[in-house]
C-alpha cells in the first residue's frame, strides 16, 4: 500500500526577527487523489494546468475543511486574501509553490522556503494547495489538499510568512518526517 504524507513548515517574520515557526501534517482532498492518479496512470484524460499555487485559509471565517471540498462551491472556510507575493510573481493571485526540479526517492518539496507579505492584519488557520493562480475565481480548479494549524497564526501588516511543503510516498502507513525544513 502506498501512502500519501504531505508536511508544512510556516515562518512568522516581523521585523527581520523570526517570531514563529509551525510544522503540521495536511489532509489530501478527494479530487486531489483522483488528478493524481489520472495523471499517472490516465494522461490523454489529464486537463488542466500542471502548476501549483498556496492560498491561506482564513481563521475568522474558520468552521471545518473536508476531503469533498470544491473550489468554487460553498465552503466552511474562506480564503484570506491580503497578502502580496514576494517580487510580484504573482500580483493578482496565490503564492507560487516552486518544488526542487527533481524529487528525492518518494518526496518533493521546495527547500527553499516560498515568501508572502501580508498586506493588512490578519487571522490564518492554515494554507490550501490548488491549481488555481487567482484570488477568488468561480470554479476555481482542483483544490490538492488542505493544512490546518492547531492554532491560528495572528499576523500584522508587513509580516512575512517563509512557507515550505512536502509531498510525500511512502509505504509506511506511520511514516511522519520533518526532515529537511529549517
Amino acid at each position: 500500500m502506498i501512502n500519501l504524507h504531505n508536511s508544512l513548515y510556516i515562518e512568522q517574520w516581523r521585523n527581520n526577527q523570526r517570531i514563529d515557526t509551525r510544522k503540521t501534517h495536511n489532509e489530501i482532498n478527494y479530487f486531489g487523489r483522483a488528478r493524481l492518479l489520472q495523471k499517472v496512470f490516465f494522461p490523454s484524460m489529464f486537463i488542466g494546468s500542471l502548476n501549483w499555487y498556496i492560498g491561506l485559509i482564513d481563521n475568522l471565517t474558520y468552521i471545518s475543511t473536508s476531503e469533498t471540498d470544491l473550489l468554487g462551491q460553498p465552503l466552511q472556510w474562506t480564503e484570506l486574501q491580503s497578502f502580496a507575493v514576494e517580487n510580484d510573481i504573482n500580483p493578482s493571485g496565490r503564492l507560487p509553490w516552486t518544488p526542487d526540479a527533481t524529487a528525492s526517492v518518494g518526496s518533493i518539496e521546495n527547500t527553499i522556503l516560498n515568501n508572502l507579505t501580508l498586506t493588512e492584519d490578519g487571522d490564518i488557520k492554515g494554507i490550501f494547495i490548488t491549481n488555481n493562480s487567482e484570488f477568488g475565481v468561480i470554479g476555481g480548479g482542483i483544490l490538492w489538499a488542505t493544512a490546518i494549524l492547531v492554532s491560528g497564526i495572528t499576523a500584522r501588516a508587513n509580516d512575512v510568512l517563509k512557507i515550505g511543503y512536502r509531498v510525500s510516498l511512502t509505504n509506511d502507513p506511520d511514516y511522519v518526517s520533518d526532515e529537511g525544513f529549517p
